[in-house]
């Protein structure tokens, strides 16, 4: 399963959009907390997460950060509007992720080709 997590509404339903027949199982989730609460219920299950960086309250440096200490096997990707990557790269530090992607992205022709590169 791939979760995903941002606070946009309209950037969850682009998503479920560009979902449409994807094959894999997915979660979007409009929290971190909502994340972890998937996370912690599905366990071994999920794959990869795919989190914007600014939300309100815990945001996705904080859920990249629980994911390294808690759940290491977990894929992690940074799907952003964010376009300083020298900035992500030194609060990210050594939380290990597997890319850093850009808003706005295709969900078809862009982004599910590489998430499918990285699983």
């Amino acid at each position: 399963m791939i979760v995903f997590v941002d606070d946009e509404l309209f950037v969850l339903e682009f998503l479920r959009q560009g979902l449409t027949n994807y094959e894999r199982p997915y979660s979007l989730c409009h929290s971190v907390e909502e994340a972890k609460s998937i996370i912690e219920t599905s366990g071994q299950s999920i794959q990869m997460v795919v989190t914007d960086l600014h939300m309100p309250g815990e945001d996705g440096y904080d859920l990249i950060r629980w994911l390294f200490y808690n759940y290491p096997h977990i894929k992690k990707v940074i799907l952003t509007a964010h376009s300083r990557e020298h900035e992500i790269k030194e609060h990210i530090g050594s939380y290990k992720v597997d890319a850093i992607l850009r808003k706005p992205i295709d969900v078809k022709t862009e982004l599910l080709p590489i998430l499918e590169m990285i699983l």
